[in-house]
């Protein structure tokens, strides 16, 4: 945690047990987070990002389809997006916003955390990709540079104003209503989306259970995950906001939602936290 304050890109979890029978997971996570970042470094450089292929030599055809499922050369624009889905009612006053965010999102948190308005009292609930253990000392770190209250979600706890709750990691979580107020479900259901906990399994209970009253956010990650229940969000009469491709290490949950038309605008890093306070001030 330390590290990642004093500009650490991010960190991964080294193999376990004196025999490590998943180390296979270092490379699962190391190849694709090496191209994410090395990538946006290349951008930040006016150079090409490279397709893994033109990196290396050609890795197994499995691990190819992957990764380039993940990473698309830079001249690529992305797709015009979707028609979004019709809306069941308007949008009404934001009671609730919801955070999906994965590769690249210690910092990206950091940076919007750290922007917030102080006198921003809507309730915040995080799914941020990361091992179980982690996310305490994450939460603790963020709460320390944010005007509201960060901490790890636990199972029960209320949604209340000025609080940000961050899923455990290996813990999906959900909101329900709880009398006249809402609390949090942590469970260890089946993996969504390949992860757990899951954004998709967020905002799917946040459209539920607030409708037009939430704000859904999906930012900086790999693969899909979140982008498809975010249209949930939407569809309920929400508002939902996208990281644009520029400041996104990874443009990969981003950039899905966005073409299946969830994404009702697309907000660079540096000014997604006034945003997100803009739209819940209304």
């Amino acid at each position: 945690m330390e590290a990642l304050s004093l500009g650490a890109s991010d960190f991964i979890q080294k193999p376990s047990g004196s025999v490590s029978v998943d180390i296979h997971t270092v490379h699962d996570t190391l190849i694709p987070m090496l191209f994410g970042y090395g990538g946006a470094y290349r951008r930040s450089q006016g150079k090409k990002v490279l397709s893994p292929d033109e990196y290396t030599q050609k890795p197994p055809a499995a691990q190819l389809q992957d990764l380039n499922a993940y990473f698309r050369p830079s001249p690529l624009p992305a797709a015009a997006p979707a028609k979004a889905p019709a809306q069941l009612r308007k949008p009404g006053k934001v009671e609730i916003i919801a955070i999906g965010i994965s590769t690249g999102g210690p910092d990206a948190l950091r940076v919007v955390f750290s922007g917030l308005d102080k006198d921003l009292t809507v309730p915040i609930v995080v799914v941020q990709h990361m091992p179980p253990g982690f996310t305490n000392e994450v939460a603790k770190s963020l709460d320390r540079i944010c005007p509201m209250k960060v901490k790890e979600a636990e199972d029960g706890d209320a949604v209340e104003k000025g609080r940000i709750l961050i899923a455990q990691g290996n813990k999906h979580m959900e909101v329900e209503r709880k009398g006249a107020g809402a609390v949090v479900r942590l469970s260890e259901t089946p993996l969504v989306s390949g992860h757990r906990p899951s954004a998709d399994v967020l905002f799917a209970s946040v459209a539920m259970t607030y409708e037009n009253h939430a704000l859904g956010v999906i930012m900086t990650g790999m693969g899909r995950d979140g982008a498809a229940q975010l249209g949930t969000i939407y569809k309920e009469g929400g508002l939902t906001l996208g990281q644009d491709e520029k400041s996104a290490v990874v443009y990969g949950m981003p950039r899905v939602a966005w073409e299946l038309g969830h994404v009702m605008e697309q907000v660079p890093l540096e000014k997604m936290a006034q945003r997100i306070c803009d739209l819940s001030k209304k």
